[in-house]
């Protein structure tokens, strides 16, 4: 009997040893499992620093510049006035000053800014070929009417979406052969008509891709 009790004593020790040795446990505990068997978070919130820096992705979609250049609005006015603009410069700055734009200008006060502007650019009107400063703008303006008309008529399956789309290459085209049967003042030039095709073929390929437009 002795000698049971003192290995059950000897037992018990080293039993309360072992406890006191082992190191705490760091583990967050976790709650109860939910009434679908899911596991709940721990209730006390892990640290993470103040200071810490954002993920890469979360920082870029935050940025208010991306969203906007990436929004709708933001294309279906940016990218009609790209080769709007660029067929108005090269008006401005290297086509004749007998045209009626020049007179527009000169009332609105601004013959001063377009004379300097054409004096700092007078230079490389030499380097450029003639198919830029002629079958460019023409070129360039079908395009923007393409693109503005399909910004338009974005997501619609209408089909009356299709005679607005055509609406300016057909304008541009017209007006070429109505110069060439005399019935307006101008020109013909089949150079003309080759740059207002392509430009339709390249802007309805850009229309598809940003705006869906389809024919």
């Amino acid at each position: 009997m002795r000698c049971d009790g003192f290995s059950r004593l000897l037992t018990t020790a080293s039993r309360n040893t072992r406890k006191s040795c082992s190191p705490p446990s760091h583990r967050v505990p976790l709650r109860s499992r939910g009434a679908r068997g899911h596991i709940t978070p721990p209730s006390t919130p892990l640290p993470f620093p103040k200071n810490a820096a954002l993920p890469r992705r979360v920082a870029i979609k935050s940025r208010p510049f991306r969203r906007l250049v990436k929004s709708q609005a933001f294309k279906s006015i940016f990218i009609p006035a790209v080769p709007l603009i660029l067929g108005g410069l090269i008006y401005i700055l290297w086509r004749s000053q007998t045209l009626l734009m020049f007179r527009w200008f000169e009332a609105a006060g601004l013959s001063s800014c377009i004379e300097a502007a054409r004096g700092v650019s007078k230079g490389l009107a030499a380097f450029l070929p003639v198919w830029v400063l002629y079958s460019l703008p023409d070129a360039a303006w079908t395009a923007a009417g393409v693109l503005l008309f399909a910004a338009i008529w974005s997501g619609s399956q209408h089909r009356v979406r299709h005679l607005w789309v055509f609406l300016t290459p057909t304008l541009a085209i017209a007006g070429e052969f109505a110069q060439f049967f005399h019935i307006i003042p101008g020109t013909f030039d089949f150079a003309d008509v080759l740059a207002c095709i392509l430009s339709t073929c390249l802007s309805l390929y850009i229309a598809n891709r940003l705006f869906t437009y389809a024919v």
